[in-house]
């Protein structure tokens, strides 16, 4: 059964996807700027493609049409930000909206590590994790590919978690959006043809969201363990905000300090940054999946480590990234070598 919502995902997302290009040419493109790394204008409708394939695919299942509602209006939203540039604090208060709706929909965290958390708390938390993933995603789509990239390594981890633990209604979101972030990922891998825009990343960030948070009320997997799947993308906001608080600067202002510049920074091309930071997500995912299975205090303090370790490797992914430039640098150089004798 659920091989035919795939086929019939993908045949949706393919068909939209003209249509997605069109509109983003003619009236939502992407204009260079000192910060980015594109030389041309692109179109940065990718999210129209998303939102027009998933609406129909949520629409004609009736387990799933009660998000219609936020997820569309999570659409209008980024949508309008890709058109008009809304002010980050509306588009902010947008974003609280939509994970309320969503709340009282019955997506809740009323467990964090063990504490049984109060109405309030839980509310709160909850809202703090969807306000969250929705904006990691969207924080790192600054490079072409990498944001769909990470997407694509989130969600197959979170499809494995779905499997093992026998949820169906993980099993179907995590796999449809898999199904259509691979498709897009062939149109937004380096050199794009097609950027996510807002629209796009907020839908996929919402959907790591609540998928996220499915798997962690129907089941007793460790939470860090989720947490650590979706770590990389985390780090980056988190230093980013870091950042621009230590430097006096408003949270929601945009610079060049994010994993993927200090690397392209090394002198390390746009597509062997992307795949620097997917395997980073994988070995996130990998060491995430352990901890899930392992909702002990041994698992707790495995996890904790390892994020520890990824944080400080988020902060200064230059670190690694210049070693391995230089070991490039150097094997062409003797390859040049060979080649003239």
């Amino acid at each position: 059964m659920i091989l035919q919502w795939l086929i019939l995902s993908g045949i949706l997302f393919l068909a939209f996807m003209p249509i997605s290009i069109l509109l983003g040419s003619r009236y939502i493109l992407d204009v260079p700027n000192h910060r980015k790394i594109h030389k041309k204008s692109i179109p940065r409708s990718g999210g129209i493609a998303f939102f027009l394939a998933l609406f129909f695919i949520l629409a004609i299942n009736s387990q799933f049409r009660n998000i219609l509602i936020p997820f569309t209006t999570l659409f209008i939203i980024g949508i309008l930000d890709d058109i008009y540039n809304l002010p980050a604090k509306l588009k902010l208060f947008g974003q609280i909206t939509v994970s309320l709706l969503t709340y009282f929909l019955g997506f809740q965290l009323t467990n964090f590590l063990g504490l049984e958390l109060g109405t309030f708390m839980s509310l709160v938390v909850t809202l703090f994790w969807l306000v969250g993933s929705m904006n990691t995603i969207n924080l790192i789509d600054g490079l072409d590919g990498l944001a769909s990239s990470i997407t694509i390594v989130n969600m197959f981890f979170l499809l494995v978690l779905g499997i093992v633990t026998q949820s169906s209604y993980a099993i179907f979101i995590s796999a449809v959006i898999l199904t259509m972030t691979v498709i897009f990922y062939q149109y937004n891998k380096a050199p794009a043809k097609i950027f996510l825009g807002d629209s796009g990343s907020l839908q996929l960030g919402y959907f790591i969201g609540i998928t996220s948070l499915h798997l962690v009320q129907g089941s007793s997997l460790n939470l860090l363990g989720i947490i650590l799947i979706l770590f990389i993308p985390i780090a980056d906001s988190f230093w980013a905000i870091f950042r621009r608080v230590l430097k006096k600067k408003s949270i929601f202002e945009a610079d060049r300090g994010h994993i993927h510049h200090q690397i392209l920074d090394c002198g390390m091309s746009t597509l062997g940054t992307c795949r620097f930071i997917y395997v980073l997500s994988i070995i996130s995912g990998i060491l995430g999946v352990i901890v899930c299975y392992f909702n002990n205090m041994a698992g707790n303090l495995f996890g904790v480590a390892a994020m520890m370790a990824l944080m400080l490797l988020t902060y200064r992914p230059s670190w690694i990234a210049q070693r391995m430039v230089l070991k490039i640098s150097a094997k062409e150089v003797g390859a040049a070598k060979q080649t003239d004798e």
